[in-house]
């Protein structure tokens, strides 16, 4: 899966499709960039793993689209959205964001585990964040109402 940050703040990806990584409603891959549904403006990072993707929102809101295979988009449902959602319980807290195969981290982490990738102690896929053992923010005040 491969997605880029245009100029304005939107997203395009370009890949199959199969679980709705496009992030554009519909089924068919794509070889040529296509624009993620109303992801055109405000965001300001991306990461994408194997099958999904999330966007950066500029007001620290994180968007996700694809595979929910693992949990990757922290909502604790199994079938992946071909439109962009929100990931719960994020608003506002965010500040980066980085995606594996199977699982995103944005100083918490959520999805695949089965190698311990969350850093949370544990090998249990995690469909909501979970905090990252021993890293401290800025907004931990913000985190510690997390799960």
């Amino acid at each position: 899966m491969a997605c880029v940050l245009t100029a304005e703040g939107g997203v395009t990806c370009w890949c199959q499709n199969l679980e709705g990584q496009l992030g554009n409603g519909s089924v068919p891959e794509s070889v040529e960039p296509v624009d993620v549904i109303g992801l055109q403006s405000d965001v300001t990072a991306i990461a994408a793993g194997a099958r999904h993707a999330c966007a950066l929102n500029e007001d620290g809101s994180v968007t996700f689209w694809g595979s929910h295979s693992n949990g990757q988009p922290a909502d604790e449902t199994t079938t992946g959205p071909s439109l962009p959602m929100p990931v719960i319980g994020l608003d506002g807290i965010v500040t980066g964001l980085i995606a594996g195969s199977a699982h995103t981290c944005a100083v918490i982490c959520w999805g695949g585990n089965e190698a311990g990738q969350l850093g949370d102690g544990i090998r249990e896929d995690r469909p909501t964040p979970v905090r990252v053992l021993g890293l401290g923010t800025p907004q931990q005040i913000e985190i510690d109402r997390l799960p």
